[in-house]
């Protein structure tokens, strides 16, 4: 009786350690965002004429550490975009979606490189689409960096400089 018992409880200790390793698999891929997550950044654009504008962004774990939301708001240009980052099991990558009020949407991946994040992807909006990459960087002086560049034709154009404390 005693060893029956033993068994079950042995069968569910397993099944349990299966289910959190996948879990913990999982997860594992997203906590490479752990630098960016719990804290509201405020940037401004550098060397810009728009360096008045005022971008807050804040990341946070989601769907018990499934996903990560980015929200990304500058009320003076009425902006708002959330950005949903996830593991892609069927890519085998860290995929995302942002969605934004401008009529536009992303999608793409997230290649991520010691303290450099990058999104490589594509916008859609009504009058087309066209690539883009976004690198998140975080200095060892606490700094964010957003990095952002546009294809055009077969060359990457910089677009935008923020530098959140």
């Amino acid at each position: 009786m005693i060893s029956k018992l033993f068994a079950c409880v042995k069968s569910v200790m397993i099944l349990f350690l299966v289910a959190s390793s996948v879990l913990l698999a999982q997860n594992n891929h997203l906590q490479t965002f752990h630098k960016l997550v719990d804290k509201e950044w405020v940037g401004h654009y550098v060397d810009s004429e728009d360096s008045h504008y005022v971008h807050k962004v804040k990341f946070e774990y989601i769907l018990n550490g499934n996903a990560v939301k980015e929200t990304k708001i500058v009320d003076e240009l009425q902006f708002e975009m959330e950005t949903y980052s996830y593991y892609d099991w069927d890519k085998e990558q860290i995929s995302f979606l942002s969605l934004l009020n401008k009529e536009m949407y992303s999608i793409g991946k997230v290649v991520i490189d010691g303290s450099i994040f990058t999104l490589e992807g594509t916008n859609f909006f009504s009058s087309g689409r066209t690539e883009f990459k976004k690198k998140y960087e975080i200095t060892k002086l606490g700094k964010f960096y957003d990095h952002f560049y546009r294809k055009k034709e077969d060359s990457w154009i910089r677009g935008h400089l923020i530098e959140y404390e």
